[in-house]
């Protein structure tokens, strides 16, 4: 990527935008005046880093909230079932950000694995809704352009190479 050449730019993303603004962000500072994230990732304190917030967490999960001067029982309830989405859902993030094309490969294999990994996220991501006959008009288009969609391998080499450039964002030698 060479330079923005002046151009004074606002960036917004959440999930892979997120990282692509940060990205943004931390190459191009004098030409990225701001950016706004909706997806921001976090990652907790621990007791060698940020103690105090870490013993005031940790009271505070152990207490369901009940503890005076920490979280509220709203808050640790949101906290919860944060830990509980990262423990359960989040090995397709796992498997492409370390093996992308054994999921590249499986998905393009056949229809029917395409389908599966399908239906599992359509029950993860819409509070576990269950696939009903209204989607197999969808389904059925889907396996009649079959062929054209056998480039996800490629598209997953390149993502995961967008990832670990955008999760190291120091720049680049000659940029």
């Amino acid at each position: 990527m060479g330079t923005l050449r002046g151009i004074q730019t606002v960036a917004q993303g959440g999930d892979w935008g997120y990282l692509i603004c940060r990205y943004l962000a931390f190459q191009y500072p004098k030409s990225v005046r701001a950016i706004h994230v909706n997806y921001l990732h976090v990652k907790p304190p621990t007791l060698s880093f940020h103690p105090i917030k870490y013993l005031k967490l940790s009271l505070a999960m152990a207490s369901n909230g009940r503890f005076p001067g920490t979280y509220t029982l709203q808050e640790v309830t949101g906290l919860k079932r944060t830990r509980k989405f990262y423990a359960d859902e989040t090995g397709y993030y796992n498997i492409h950000r370390t093996k992308p094309m054994t999921l590249a490969y499986g998905l393009t294999d056949s229809p029917v694995g395409l389908l599966a990994w399908m239906r599992e996220k359509l029950h993860s991501w819409t509070d576990n809704v269950y696939p009903t006959p209204s989607i197999l008009p969808h389904a059925a288009r889907l396996l009649t352009h079959y062929p054209t969609i056998r480039s996800v391998p490629v598209d997953k080499r390149r993502s995961s190479n967008l990832v670990h450039a955008i999760l190291d964002p120091r720049p680049t030698p000659g940029y």
